[in-house]
């Protein structure tokens, strides 16, 4: 890939972090504060045209309310790209998967942290509780 040209991943994480961040109402201004950055900087991570730190990624899902995972949902691999990862690693990525139970609970969990209050929130343990108690 040329410098001059925007790796897809980057274009999906600008385009998730903008409709997260219209989404919250957030301003680039008081997204660039999560992250100690520029609004002209946002603006680039949400063009796809500068790549986020995984440090700044952690700090956005922090401030955004949202696990990191979120990201990176609805992104698919490139037959390309994933064949230059395969023969620089030289081995394949087939020997982990996440679980159905894995993706499961990081909804769970993802749905838990959208609740708008605590109360909310001690709600939906006490009804796992009950559900497990059965």
């Amino acid at each position: 890939m040329s410098n001059n040209t925007a790796d897809p991943l980057d274009i999906h994480l600008g385009i998730r972090l903008r409709r997260l961040r219209n989404r919250r109402g957030f301003s680039m201004e008081r997204v660039a504060e999560l992250i100690e950055v520029s609004q002209q900087q946002i603006s680039r991570f949400e063009l796809g045209k500068n790549r986020l730190s995984a440090a700044q990624l952690f700090r956005l899902a922090r401030g955004l309310n949202v696990p990191v995972y979120w990201f990176f949902e609805g992104f698919e691999e490139n037959a390309e790209e994933l064949g230059r990862v395969r023969n620089v690693a030289r081995e394949t990525r087939d020997g982990w998967q996440a679980s159905a139970d894995e993706d499961l609970a990081q909804a769970l969990l993802s749905h838990w942290r959208a609740l708008p209050n605590d109360r909310q929130r001690r709600k939906v343990v006490e009804l796992v509780e009950t559900l497990t108690a059965i």
